[in-house]
């Protein structure tokens, strides 16, 4: 013959939950709302991580090496310069570095800027950096809301023939992220 158990063994079987199907679920609903909803605020819109290097619009790519001459570089030089020594009194300058992109002269400048404008201010909320640049050139740069990261674009206008430009970006963003 089987024993029942008593009727305190039950109720403490009940209050641990064992056997009480319906209760863990119920006890746990808060916890798994809550965690469903910090992981879909973290997980944010699908653009580049704050800190990330933004994605390249078509028609800019980023060559091996320095694409260019050297007569290409000395007027690259001058362009960028007058926007690198703007940029060091708004950032640290040990961070600051140079990334050599080229630009298909096919592609519509506003576009490329667009882009990248789309992703700074609007994805992440940067302001617009008013730049100059040297001649033959244009500039368009951004300041992270902190005031600690820089993301600039000095683009050389393309002359006579030229199917490819040199685009300069001047940044404090690290490579990890890039795409």
């Amino acid at each position: 013959m089987t024993s029942r158990p008593s009727p305190p063994a039950q109720r403490r079987r009940a209050r641990s939950g064992i056997g009480s199907a319906v209760r863990l679920p119920v006890a746990w609903l808060p916890t798994a709302v809550l965690v469903a909803g910090l992981m879909t605020a973290c997980a944010g819109a699908p653009s580049d991580p704050p800190g990330a290097l933004p994605a390249m619009p078509a028609g800019v790519t980023a060559p091996e090496e320095y694409a260019f001459g050297d007569d290409t570089a000395a007027r690259d030089l001058r362009a960028t310069d007058p926007v690198y020594y703007a940029l060091v009194e708004q950032v640290d300058r040990e961070r600051l570095r140079t990334l050599p992109l080229v630009l298909d002269t096919a592609v519509d400048v506003a576009e490329v800027r667009n882009a990248y404008d789309d992703e700074l201010a609007g994805a992440r909320g940067w302001d617009a950096l008013p730049l100059e640049p040297g001649d033959d050139a244009w500039a368009q740069g951004w300041l992270s809301p902190d005031g600690e990261d820089t993301f600039a674009l000095v683009g050389l206008e393309p002359g006579p023939g030229e199917t490819h430009v040199s685009l300069t970006v001047l940044t404090t963003l690290p490579d990890e992220g890039s795409r």
